[in-house]
């Protein structure tokens, strides 16, 4: 399985349908340490492979599967609260998960089955920013090619006594 390949599939992904999407990575806690990043473009789309279980199918084949966190960070400065002057646009910003889900539900490329999406975190809201993250189940099918050694065919001789 190259991740690499799956990763650019779904930043190619966000590219096409999620055009709004300012920045794109893969996640490695640049929210969590905002003073250790560079200023990170909102709205941030980051992907993060979270869990793989692999079984043997073959001596050669394995089959895993893998769940694929997407984690949407939009700025949130706004209050939500009945009568407040940006409550409408602060509660739509949670329909931003069912923009997630159709991008990605039931995507796939040549290393993945279909994505399906399994469970949404709890929305996170953090010094101006909410996060909303969504997980992915997909298998990825491996094999490992094994060289086959290959001898030369012998010449038997039968002696009949």
């Amino acid at each position: 399985m190259q991740r690499s390949v799956i990763y650019k599939a779904l930043r190619d992904r966000a590219k096409e349908k999620l055009t709004w999407v300012q920045y794109i990575d893969l996640q490695k806690g640049q929210f969590n340490h905002p003073a250790d990043n560079y200023p990170i473009p909102l709205p941030a789309l980051l992907f993060e492979f979270a869990h793989l279980e692999t079984s043997n199918q073959l001596s050669t084949l394995q089959t895993t599967e893998l769940i694929i966190r997407i984690s949407l960070c939009l700025q949130c400065v706004t209050d939500s609260f009945d009568t407040s002057i940006t409550e409408i646009e602060t509660i739509e910003l949670l329909d931003k998960w069912d923009e997630i889900f159709n991008t990605y539900h039931g995507f796939y490329c040549e290393n993945i089955t279909r994505l399906t999406r399994i469970r949404e975190l709890p929305a996170d809201y953090n010094n101006g920013l909410i996060i909303l993250a969504s997980e992915y189940s997909t298998v990825v099918k491996e094999s490992v090619d094994k060289a086959t050694v290959r001898i030369a065919k012998p010449t038997i001789t039968i002696e009949k006594l």
